[in-house]
């Protein structure tokens, strides 16, 4: 159930955010969620988080993962640049490494 805040927001969106449930033991019908939190668990195991960083580590991944780290299914894109529907940026790129290495790619920053 999300919260009241959420609810509140997820209501003002173009795209209403709704619960999806698949069948148990059936991780196929959900692979977008089942490979994000693959390539999530992959990277942090490979570190040690202090109880006190956790908040930081996941905005430091959600970060990583929709605006430095590229898809096959978005033809080399982002998330970001495929839901901003833009070409990939081939300009002032930069190497993104965090977690000593455990994420790593080019980011390149959207055009305006």
């Amino acid at each position: 159930m999300l919260s009241s805040p959420w609810r509140r927001y997820a209501d003002h969106q173009v795209a209403p955010l709704g619960r999806s449930l698949t069948q148990v033991a059936c991780p196929w019908r959900n692979g977008r969620i089942e490979r994000f939190f693959g390539t999530f668990k992959e990277a942090i195991e490979r570190i040690v988080v202090v109880d006190n960083e956790l908040a930081h580590r996941l905005i430091e991944f959600r970060a990583f993962y929709n605006h430095a780290r590229t898809h096959q299914h978005f033809g080399g894109r982002t998330p970001a640049e495929a839901w901003n529907c833009v070409a990939k940026a081939h300009i002032e790129s930069e190497f993104i490494e965090l977690w000593g290495g455990a994420l790593a790619g080019w980011h390149f920053p959207m055009r305006e």
